[in-house]
């Protein structure tokens, strides 16, 4: 596990539960993990929210992201 998944694991309270919720999209390859959550996952296009992208290998989107993602992903 990388750094700056490590960091978002071990939040505390509520921010924890989210980084756990990250930690098993990236243990089950999952490909897009869905989120609101910018104080912990940074906000869209942040380089938090890349770095923890990357280190999950899976994409981070907001919800109007992954509607965007999912209209892309049938045309």
């Amino acid at each position: 596990m990388s750094k700056a998944l490590g960091i978002a694991v071990t939040e505390q309270g509520p921010q924890r539960r989210a980084g756990r919720f990250l930690y098993a999209h990236c243990h089950q390859r999952r490909t897009v993990f869905v989120t609101e959550n910018a104080a912990l996952f940074g906000e869209p296009g942040s380089t938090r929210r890349e770095q923890l992208a990357k280190s999950a290998s899976t994409q981070i989107l907001s919800l109007a992201e992954f509607e965007r993602w999912c209209g892309a992903s049938t045309a």
